[in-house]
């Protein structure tokens, strides 16, 4: 739960990783359908799939990590008040 006092969260390291690996999970599902329909061999749809999917994670991570740090598009409030 966030405090109203605070005005700034953050992220953490383990968020980003956590979030970037459940979004993966969603599109290597996608991804091994869209292969198999594709090519209909599931050995190698899903060689492809977790190939991808290993790649995919590690760029999605780092890509997080830079927008964290980006100040871009980011809104700060003053304490107290309600936005």
């Amino acid at each position: 739960m966030v405090k109203k006092k605070e005005v700034y969260v953050t992220s953490t390291s383990k968020r980003s990783f956590v979030k970037a690996a459940s979004w993966e999970i969603i599109s290597f599902i996608i991804t091994l359908i869209a292969v198999f329909i594709v090519y209909g061999d599931l050995k190698m749809s899903l060689k492809f799939t977790l190939a991808l999917t290993a790649i995919k994670i590690i760029f999605l991570y780092f890509h997080e990590r830079i927008w964290k740090k980006t100040s871009w598009g980011k809104i700060y409030a003053k304490k107290n008040s309600r936005v």
